[in-house]
Parts: C-alpha cells; structure tokens; sequence
C-alpha cells in the first residue's frame, strides 16, 4: 500500500509540473528596478510601462490613475470607481466571456510570441513582459474575449480581444489566440 501512495503521488507532482508549463522556456525581460518608482512618483501615463510581471491589481490602480483622460475610461471605470481583480482574474465587466480549454496546443512562433500578464494590447502600462520562440506545447486553461473598451486597436483589429491563459511559474498569462494551434 505504501508504494501505491508513492506512485500516486509522483504522478500528481508530475502533472502538476507539466499542467504549470515549466517546460515551457519563456524568455523574460529584465526589470527596470527605477520604471516602478519613476511612475509611481510621477503617476502620468507616459512614464508607466511594465515588462515585467505585475498582479492585475496593481495595473488596474495604475490604468484608474493614469488613464483618465482616455476615451474608454468611464466604461472600464464607471464612476470613476477602481475596479478589483479577484484572484488575479481582470474585472467581470471587463471580459466578454470566457471559454474553458483546459487542452493542450502547439505555439506557432516563427517570429517570437508576446506573453503578457493582462490580456491588454498597448504599452501603458500594460506591455508584453517575455516571449515564446518556435513550436512549443502548452496547457491552455481558458479563451477570453474582452470588452471592446479594454483594447483600443478593437475598431481595426478586432482579433486583438481574444486571448488565451495558461499557468506558468504559479502565474495565469496571456498569449493571443492566433499564437496557438490545437
């Protein structure tokens, strides 16, 4: 009975491991230790740009500060009210719909593909934070589709609000539909 626990619980270790796509190798750009304080200090759109890992929390308080003069502000912040992601999941009235994949797909990177930690299109203060290069598999979990208000290249490329999750590293990111076949 004792080996028996033992085998089940290195298969659930083992897929584990592969269900967070370890083995995915995502190259990571290198933090800018002064971006973070540079924009906190001067709070202006312009001077806030992440390539690096931030929780949808701490985006959206950036977005609700310095956005507020942007057209879509009002129908991503009603009332001037900040939004919340719970879970680290973007704001219900910000997402469309959702769609549970939870399968496995190939990447088609022949140029390299953006991974982002919010399915947002721009580069303030959301911008791409690593890539994938070349054929590799992923564990897609879900297809998001968000609000024509979050992404303002909507009108001529509507393409742009469908995205897929997946898990690395404990963290749910983001890659477009059109960098994964199945």
């Amino acid at each position: 009975m004792h080996l028996k626990s033992i085998l089940l619980l290195s298969l659930l270790l083992s897929f584990n491991a592969v269900a967070d796509n370890e083995s995915l190798d995502i190259e990571f750009y290198q933090a800018d230790p002064e971006q973070e304080s540079r924009c906190l200090s001067k709070m202006e759109m312009w001077s806030c740009r992440f390539n690096t890992y931030k929780s949808c929390n701490f985006l959206l308080g950036i977005m609700h500060q310095t956005w507020k003069r942007q057209d879509n502000y009002e129908a991503l912040f009603p009332n001037g009210k900040l939004s919340e992601c719970i879970d680290n999941e973007l704001p219900d009235a910000w997402v469309e719909s959702r769609t549970s994949i939870n399968k496995y797909g190939q990447t088609v990177c022949e140029i390299p593909c953006n991974i982002r930690s919010l399915p947002k299109l721009g580069t303030h203060p959301v911008s791409s934070i690593g890539h994938i290069n070349g054929s590799k598999e992923i564990l897609i979990l879900e297809k998001i589709e968000v609000t024509n208000h979050l992404n303002n290249y909507h009108n001529y490329q509507p393409w742009y609000n469908y995205w897929y999750t997946f898990m690395y590293e404990g963290k749910k990111l983001y890659i477009y539909t059109e960098n994964v076949s199945f």
